[in-house]
């Protein structure tokens, strides 16, 4: 069977054709994955990489093979994933800075910034707020997450998203009070 016609099935609601097209494309993705961030990194990459063209196929009309669309999306991850670490390094020696020179002031500044996060956190029904404290604070995959809540992949990455969303507009309304 080819990818084109998996991914039809796929959109006609076979569930296992999305499984098939994974497997048959796994280890070569592996492959390239690990060459470029490690091991660890790897399966949690290769998960956003599906999750990521599951959104995109619709879209997908099978003029160009299946393999280059995979393929460039693998790459561009692998961009983003360098980009976003390049720039954790220094948001986290950032705050070891701010918090060795902070003032009773700045401290209760962070105290009113962690109340409105878990105020914030209360607004959300109780299934998003835990993809969000299991993907933050656990560090949990989102092949995890779904297993521990018995739900689809896509349905985790749209908790995680619309949690995020919420929560980005509570705290710039709290930097905009403060």
């Amino acid at each position: 069977m080819t990818d084109l016609q998996l991914i039809r099935d796929h959109l006609d609601g076979r569930a296992t054709a999305f499984e098939v097209l994974i497997e048959r494309h796994r280890g070569p993705l592996m492959g390239f994955l690990r060459g470029r961030v490690g091991s660890e990194r790897a399966e949690e990459l290769h998960q956003e990489l599906w999750a990521r063209v599951e959104r995109r196929l619709a879209d997908f009309d099978g003029r160009a093979p299946f393999r280059a669309l995979l393929w460039t999306a693998a790459r561009r991850l692998v961009i983003d994933d360098h980009r976003r670490s390049e720039v954790r390094p220094k948001l986290v020696s950032l705050e070891v800075e701010r918090a060795s020179r902070q003032s009773p002031l700045s401290d209760l500044s962070h105290r009113q910034l962690l109340a409105a996060v878990e105020r914030a956190m209360a607004d959300l029904d109780p299934a998003t707020a835990q993809v969000v404290r299991w993907r933050l604070s656990e560090n949990l995959s989102f092949k995890e997450i779904a297993e521990r809540q018995d739900a689809k992949l896509n349905t985790v990455l749209s908790r995680m998203h619309r949690g995020v969303k919420h929560l980005r507009v509570v705290l710039v309304d709290h930097k905009e009070a403060g």
